[in-house]
């Protein structure tokens, strides 16, 4: 029986850590591209749109332990539901 909770437990870890990453690497990617197309408009010398300011700080309001938090809780529902599942079938 702990053999089956060290399997649920690793395999619940490694999706959260890696959901975190891919969402991590797809914003970064979004400010890569941003910037890149702004430094071709001034090479360009082509005028810029400016955005309005946004003060990013306040934008976030949760702190990444709560964000793990949430994320660690709903893949221990799914896993939960899943072999719950097992014995319907």
């Amino acid at each position: 029986m702990a053999r089956i909770y060290g399997l649920f437990g690793g395999i619940v870890t490694g999706l959260s850590v890696t959901y975190c990453t891919a969402v991590k690497i797809r914003k970064n990617t979004q400010d890569v591209c941003s910037e890149l197309q702004l430094s071709q408009l001034l090479a360009e010398n082509k005028p810029v749109i400016t955005r309005p300011y946004t003060d990013p700080i306040n934008l976030q309001t949760r702190s990444r332990k709560d964000i793990i938090v949430d994320l660690w809780d709903s893949e221990v529902i799914k896993a939960i539901q899943w072999v719950y599942s097992l014995g319907k079938a």
